[in-house]
């Protein structure tokens, strides 16, 4: 069921939403995010907006990871345009240290 939705995309709650993970995804069939009409990822966003006020409101989060993977060489696992929302709280992992630039050794310093 979605949690909010407008005539391109819808908002879903992961099948196992630890802490509110939410993922946008357009309507139509469309793989990656660079193959969405405009139209598409207008909505997609608009709906990322909607989607962290309704966390904000229900969960009080101190921030999000809003993340899109798009295409083979990336993290993404389904291959269905979508943007993930994550709400993040005091006291949980902030990811990888150093950030993206310690993912890709030839930009660490």
């Amino acid at each position: 069921m979605p949690v909010a939705q407008s005539d391109l995309a819808l908002a879903l709650l992961d099948a196992f939403p630890v802490s509110g993970h939410t993922s946008v995804i357009t309507r139509r069939h469309v793989a990656s995010y660079p193959d969405c009409t405009r139209a598409e990822q207008r909505a997609i966003w608009e709906l990322v907006g909607d989607v962290c006020a309704r966390l904000e409101a229900e969960r009080h989060p101190n921030g999000f990871d809003i993340a899109i993977a798009a295409g083979g060489a990336t993290t993404e696992t389904v291959t269905h345009c979508h943007v993930d929302v994550f709400p993040r709280f005091p006291g949980e992992p902030r990811g990888r240290p150093g950030g993206l630039r310690k993912t890709l050794p030839p930009k660490a310093g």
